[in-house]
């Protein structure tokens, strides 16, 4: 089978749509399909690809000269930036016209779609909110479609540590710190006696970096600082309270039993927060100040039983091993 995936990713829209296409990309190669990333946006795309996948920009062109068996698309509904093309219904039709079949990565749930397979792991997808042109889509909706990359699998599949009182904590912001987020997040972990690991993503801009190198000498806490390091998913797993934005990381927390404190840093967070407060799975802060991180990281911090039940919540709503059912049912898709 030969895959086109759609995707871009960067400082204004952050990294999660083109590490989620490479992951879902490495999983196909595996198993023995051709893949190649069709992407207006190449550095980033390199950054979070393996070398071995295929980049082209020029996206009319590939459609028209490849033949693909299958399209992936995976695009953000919203950008601050007017350059972003954006997943729109007129933008799926169009696509579905050029290709046999055409699968749509979303993450909203109350939305005209035109595809023949819909995939959304978020924990809140439902197909009640849905509507659709055409013919009805496929369904993979909910946690057990979630696309974790390998390592996060094999390491979701371990008993994740515990240590009462915690040791070590974790501030990530994805691949992209959007919102310059870090920094805010480091502040609250003053006068707390852990390590703490501050993760720099690939495209976090030079004023972040540097505000994040200012916190890590004002703020009276034990800091490492890990520029988009190769053991990432380590870090994670060992890690006793992850502070992190609600992006694609947050899944990749819950299966790995890691309590986290979730930051809203975009709206298209908000369905994510709510239902990690119904679930119990998480710590939910919304009003991004130094005071109100403090305060989520202290109610793990200090209470062994909620750390416990949000741990054990998460691994229950996400199941590790959807990459898989989500290839088996793109290789699977009508010609």
């Amino acid at each position: 089978m030969h895959v086109a995936l759609r995707a871009d990713g960067g400082s204004d829209i952050g990294m999660g749509h083109l590490v989620r296409v490479a992951t879902l990309a490495t999983a196909m190669t595996d198993r023995g399909h051709d893949a190649m990333l069709l992407t207006e946006t190449p550095e980033a795309a390199a950054a979070v690809s393996p070398a071995s996948l295929p980049i082209d920009t020029d996206i009319d062109a590939a459609l028209k000269t490849t033949a693909f068996d299958a399209l992936i698309v995976d695009l953000p509904a919203e950008s601050r930036s007017p350059t972003v093309e954006l997943a729109s219904l007129d933008l799926y039709e169009r696509l579905a016209a050029r290709v046999p079949a055409l699968v749509v990565i979303e993450d909203y749930v109350d939305r005209t779609v035109h595809a023949d397979l819909l995939i959304n792991g978020h924990i809140y997808a439902h197909r009640a909110g849905y509507r659709w042109t055409g013919t009805e889509p496929k369904w993979l909706l909910g946690g057990n479609y979630v696309i974790l990359d390998e390592e996060i699998r094999t390491l979701a599949a371990r008993t994740p540590p515990w240590r009462d009182p915690p040791e070590r904590c974790l501030v990530s912001m994805g691949g992209s710190d959007v919102a310059s987020v870090t920094p805010t997040a480091m502040r609250a972990f003053g006068g707390r006696s852990v390590s703490v690991d501050v993760i720099v993503g690939p495209g976090f801009d030079e004023a972040t970096r540097e505000t994040i190198e200012e916190a890590a000498k004002a703020v009276d806490c034990q800091f490492t600082l890990h520029e988009d390091p190769e053991d990432l998913a380590t870090l994670m797993f060992d890690a006793d309270i992850a502070v992190s934005a609600l992006g694609l990381m947050t899944y990749e927390f819950l299966a790995l039993g890691t309590p986290i404190v979730g930051a809203v840093t975009a709206p298209d967070q908000r369905p994510k927060a709510r239902a990690l407060r119904d679930d119990d799975a998480g710590v939910v802060v919304d009003d991004l100040e130094a005071s109100s991180f403090r305060d989520a990281l202290d109610s793990l911090l200090l209470d062994a039983d909620r750390r416990r039940t949000v741990r054990d919540r998460g691994r229950e709503l996400v199941d590790p091993d959807g990459v898989k059912r989500i290839v088996d049912t793109i290789a699977d898709l009508p010609d």
